[in-house]
């Protein structure tokens, strides 16, 4: 009798079980191996309502979206970052598998996967890690979240969200950096039976890797009400209008990779008042995304109408930084507007815009665009600019634009063959205490450039000896992809501190120095900053001195009246030119002594108008005394929901912090040994033989009240591993022993 009872309640407890997932469970084999019957993980439907918000995923507004396979269009993702999570959705051309996930570089390795597929009309999906070229491994933490997913006759649907930090070793903390998202799909699903390999190799024509900005940045509104063309004189007085400022088919030359060109235009006629711009997009003539690497719109500094303006108009326009340009162009210095390769525009915050005032201000602007053809083709005409959206209704406070760090000039050097070279480009307090208003100015928005071997990019923000958090920063920096930073909470700079435009360098690929310049193969490190109330200055820029720049490479002396320079001592380099000696010096012993050079050195200062500096040439720049280096947080604590981030580096600082996150961490680590210890080792065995991360959805019979008091339909909730402790089973099968024993001593 005893015998048969136990059966029964063993019977009852693994039914039991096989609807649970348990995440102290040691997973000692590949659970991709594992078939979805076995695993007991079956999705009982194909759509969740999102846990802890009442957000519902088949209404969430998608407020950004790309297809990462352009133009092929097989693959479209979907996101909307959220204050403590970013939700996803994949629209695939594939009855199979897809593979989604976030890297640094683009490369498998340390990149952070997620696997999913619809089987039955049952979604699965799994959290992996990449290590190598080959298929992922399965996470024993999961922390993607499956919230739906479908498929049709053609596509396959899935849904999920992932926190920004996870705190998994496996998992890559999601910050204001560019992501290369790569992306894999495959027509089968993987393989529902145990196997060396789950799943079928993708194949080199359904992968790929594209670069994207998760985190916030301002987007144009979907409907901009009562859009007028520029040429309209009969304007609503909330009507928003657009100027396009585009090149006259401009050809890009057959025997340069690099051109600067300029061109001249004129107020819209229709502009008898003082508007305000609140934004602009790229124009990029079809075909040609390739070519166009920034665009630049400068006002120039002219009152009234202008005969040598009005000449320069009818022109298609004139080489930038050539000795030719036009003198007028040159007046052409305050900017107004900046894009770069890969960004989609900028709109600015409400009750914030850019004065056009034919009135006060100038009738004349001047569009600057780097156009890049490395391979030399021929025949390539453009039409591309910049459009730019302006209104009558005023905003309460006018934006500027300002440029910090290294003025582009041949003494920003950058060694060979190095993995992280660091160049910085001031913008000093002496530039901040002159231009800025008592107040300071609240920057809103960055772009961050640099060239080909840029890797990091930071604006840094110096007050006192103190360092702030950077106001701006990247540190996946990717030459074709420069999105804007919009900052949510502007950063507030005061005259008197201290900017640092930071760029890290990777130059293992080059055999020569590269040094700064225009062209794309010379290197830049700026950042552009969109900043309200507007000051005179457009330009904030530095450079090292010739001082520095001879120090810098174990250069003490140089003779004097020699073109090019010549080297006079030390002696083991006397009599080679700069550009020999750049060419033999043995950086791989003296890169720390460059680095330290040019960190601590002087550097000539440029800030004001272009060209037109107004700090003294004698008085020469110096690296800000920090005595409080701002440093990034790092690490987790451990709390009721489990993992977050930990405060900034000033909190951290209080005691009954530091003293909350240590027993954090020990009441975290003694639950989980508890939990462990309490697992009876058949359960153990038991559980790791049927047990798997992939997630699934359990039917609840909760239910959700609208507005108007009705009960709604009963809602499905996303279940995932960590949900029940083991030691639940531990205490189950104990009552049932005892239950056993008991009632065999009645019988006998």
């Amino acid at each position: 009798m005893s015998a048969i009872i136990c059966c029964t309640f063993l019977t009852l407890i693994i039914n039991l079980e096989s609807n649970m997932v348990f995440s102290s469970v040691a997973i000692e084999s590949d659970p991709s191996e594992i078939s979805d019957e076995q695993s007991g993980n079956r999705s009982a439907n194909v759509v969740a309502n999102i846990v802890e918000d009442d957000e519902d995923v088949l209404t969430v507004n998608w407020n950004q979206r790309t297809f990462l396979d352009h133009p092929q269009n097989n693959y479209e993702l979907f996101w909307k970052p959220r204050t403590h999570d970013i939700l996803f959705r994949v629209d695939v051309r594939t009855k199979g598998y897809i593979g989604f996930g976030l890297s640094k570089n683009g490369r498998m390795a340390g990149s952070d996967i997620l696997v999913g597929w619809v089987r039955d009309g049952q979604p699965f999906l799994q959290d992996r890690h990449g290590t190598s070229r080959s298929e992922p491994t399965v996470d024993r933490k999961q922390d993607w979240f499956l919230l739906g997913g479908w498929e049709n006759e053609t596509h396959t649907v899935l849904m999920f969200r992932r926190d920004y930090d996870t705190c998994d070793r496996y998992d890559l903390k999601i910050t204001n950096d560019t992501w290369r998202v790569i992306y894999a799909f495959h027509g089968d699903d993987p393989k529902p039976s145990p196997s060396a390999n789950s799943i079928v190799y993708h194949g080199k024509p359904n992968r790929g890797v594209k670069s994207v900005l998760l985190t916030k940045h301002v987007l144009k509104p979907e409907a901009l009400p009562n859009i007028q063309k520029s040429t309209s004189f009969e304007e609503d007085e909330d009507a928003i209008l657009f100027w396009d400022l585009r090149s006259s088919k401009m050809t890009l030359p057959e025997d340069d990779d690099t051109l600067y060109w300029c061109k001249l235009f004129k107020l819209p006629a229709n502009i008898k008042s003082k508007h305000h711009i609140i934004g602009h997009d790229p124009i990029i003539q079809e075909g040609n995304d390739g070519y166009m690497h920034h665009v630049l719109v400068y006002e120039c500094q002219n009152l009234g109408e202008d005969e040598e303006f009005e000449r320069l108009i009818e022109t298609e326009g004139h080489l930038c930084y050539e000795p030719t340009i036009p003198l007028a162009l040159k007046s052409c210095d305050k900017l107004i507007a900046a894009w770069a390769i890969g960004s989609k525009g900028l709109f600015m915050p409400d009750g914030v815009g850019y004065p056009l005032d034919p009135l006060s201000g100038s009738m004349y602007f001047m569009m600057e665009i780097h156009y890049d053809n490395p391979y030399l083709q021929d025949d390539v005409q453009d039409s591309s600019g910049l459009r730019l959206y302006y209104t009558r209704n005023l905003r309460k406070v006018e934006a500027g634009v300002l440029s910090v760090g290294i003025d582009p000039n041949w003494k920003h050097l950058i060694p060979p063959k190095q993995t992280a070279t660091i160049s910085y480009g001031h913008c000093t307090d002496k530039c901040t205490q002159k231009f800025f208003p008592e107040d300071g100015i609240n920057v809103f928005a960055a772009i961050l450039h640099s060239h080909l071997i840029g890797r990091k990019i930071q604006l840094r923000h110096i007050r006192g000896e103190t360092e702030l958090p950077p106001i701006a920063i990247d540190n996946n920096y990717d030459f074709e992809y420069q999105e804007y930073r919009v900052i949510e909470i502007p950063v507030n700079v005061l005259p008197g501190d201290h900017l640092i435009a930071e760029c890290t360098y990777n130059s293992r690929a080059r055999d020569r120095m590269t040094q700064g310049g225009f062209t794309t193969r010379e290197e830049m490190c700026l950042v552009f900053i969109y900043y309200y109330p507007q000051v005179d200055m457009s330009m904030c820029h530095s450079i090292p001195t010739l001082a520095t720049v001879h120090a810098s490479v174990g250069v003490t002396e140089v003779w004097t009246g020699r073109i090019p320079a010549v080297i006079k001592s030390p002696a083991n380099y006397a009599n080679r030119s700069l550009a020999e000696h750049f060419a033999k010096y043995d950086w791989s012993r003296n890169i720390k002594l460059y680095q330290d050079v040019t960190r601590t050195g002087s550097f000539d200062v440029f800030c004001g108008k272009h060209g037109q500096p107004s700090i003294p040439e004698d008085e020469f720049g110096r690296f800000p005394v920090i005595t409080s280096k701002y440093e990034e947080p790092k690490g987790c604590i451990w709390g009721r929901h489990g993992a977050t981030s930990l405060p900034n580096a000033e909190e951290m600082k209080k005691p009954e912090l530091q003293n909350k996150e240590r027993k954090e961490r020990k009441k975290h680590q003694r639950k989980k040994e508890r939990n462990m210890t309490n697992t009876p080792s058949s359960v153990s065995s038991l559980l790791s033989s049927s047990s798997s991360p992939e997630q699934r959805f359990e039917f609840h019979s909760s239910t959700r009240r609208t507005t108007e008091g009705q009960q709604d339909a009963p809602s499905f909730t996303a279940s995932r591993m960590g949900e029940l402790p083991t030691s639940f089973l531990a205490f189950s099968l104990s009552i049932m022993l005892i239950a056993a024993v008991t009632i065999d001593a009645v019988f006998n």
